[in-house]
C-alpha cells in the first residue's frame, strides 16, 4: 500500500485548497429551485454538487492519475489496489444549501497506506479553511487549532446529527443526559463542519449514529491533528484508510479529557463506554 511523502502530501494539499476555494465561490453562487431536486427520502442534490465534484475529479484525475476518487454525487470506479484514495463532499450538508440556510461545507480527504493524510475543510460563509497533513497540525486561515481542554461537559456544547431525517437510536437519549449535566447540544447539518468546530475548540464533541469515510475523513484528521480523539465504530482513534469504504456504526470525536464524561452521556447504545 503506498504511502505518500511529506513533498507527495505537499503538493496534493495545494491542488486541494485550491479546489477549496472553487468549491467556495460555486456554493457562494447558490441553489436556484431550478438547480435543486430530491435524489432520496429527505435527500437533496443541486447543480453545485455536481459542478464541485466535477471539477474535484477532474483536477485530480490530471494532477495524480494514481490517485483514486470516492464521491458522494457521481459514480465511483472500483478502487485499484495499493492507491491513494480521495474522499469528497461536494456540499456537505446540501439539505441547508437548498433551503437557503448558511450551514454547509466542502470536504475533502485523502487516505493512503498509512491512513488518513490530508484534509481540508472549506466553510462557504464564513471565508474559514480548514486543514490538516498527517504529524503537522490542524489549521484554518493561518491559525493553528487546538481541541477544548477540559474534562467536564457542565458548560460545554456537543454537536450532534440526524441520520437522514430521522434521530439515529440513542440520540434522543443522549440529548436528554447531557442536558442533565448542563451540557448544550446543536445540529449544524454538515458532519465535516461539525468536526471542524471540534477541532478549532469551539465544542467539547461530536457524536454521530453513523459515519461514512465521504462525510467525516477530513473533519477526522482535523480532530486528531488538533489533538483530540476520533472513535469509529468500536475502535478508539481507529484508522481510517483507503480500505474504509463502507458506512461505520457510529463515531465520536472529542479532546481527551472529555471523551470519559462523552461515552458516559452515551450509556449502554452501540458504543462501547470507557
Amino acid at each position: 500500500m503506498t504511502t505518500l511523502a511529506p513533498g507527495e502530501l505537499a503538493l496534493r494539499l495545494d491542488h486541494a485548497t485550491q479546489l477549496a476555494a472553487y468549491a467556495v465561490e460555486r456554493t457562494r453562487m447558490g441553489a436556484p429551485a431550478g438547480q435543486v431536486r430530491l435524489k432520496g427520502r429527505a435527500d437533496w442534490v443541486t447543480d453545485a454538487d455536481l459542478d464541485i465534484e466535477q471539477q474535484v475529479r477532474a483536477v485530480l484525475g490530471e494532477k495524480f492519475p494514481s490517485d483514486a476518487v470516492v464521491g458522494e454525487e457521481l459514480p465511483n470506479r472500483p478502487v485499484p489496489p495499493g492507491s491513494p484514495v480521495w474522499y469528497v463532499d461536494p456540499v456537505d450538508g446540501t439539505t441547508n444549501f437548498a433551503h437557503g440556510l448558511r450551514s454547509c461545507s466542502f470536504s475533502l480527504a485523502l487516505a493512503d497506506g498509512a491512513g488518513l493524510a490530508l484534509g481540508v475543510v472549506a466553510e462557504p460563509w464564513s471565508g474559514e479553511t480548514f486543514t490538516a497533513v498527517r504529524g503537522q497540525g490542524a489549521w484554518a486561515n493561518g491559525r493553528r487549532l487546538s481541541c477544548m481542554p477540559g474534562a467536564v461537559l457542565e458548560g460545554a456544547l456537543v454537536l450532534t446529527e440526524l441520520k437522514g431525517p430521522a434521530p439515529w437510536t440513542g440520540m434522543t437519549a443522549l440529548v436528554e443526559r447531557l442536558g442533565e449535566t448542563g451540557c448544550a447540544t446543536r445540529i449544524l447539518g454538515s458532519c465535516a463542519l461539525s468536526l471542524a468546530n471540534v477541532a478549532a475548540g469551539r465544542a467539547a464533541g461530536l457524536v454521530l449514529g453513523a459515519a461514512h469515510p465521504i462525510d467525516i475523513a477530513a473533519g477526522a484528521l482535523l480532530v486528531r491533528e488538533a489533538g483530540g480523539v476520533v472513535m469509529v465504530g468500536s475502535g478508539v482513534d481507529r484508522v481510517l484508510g483507503p480500505d474504509d469504504l463502507g458506512e461505520h456504526p457510529a463515531l465520536v470525536a472529542a479532546a481527551p479529557g472529555l471523551l470519559p464524561a462523552l461515552l458516559a452521556a452515551l450509556g449502554r447504545g452501540p458504543w462501547p463506554v470507557a
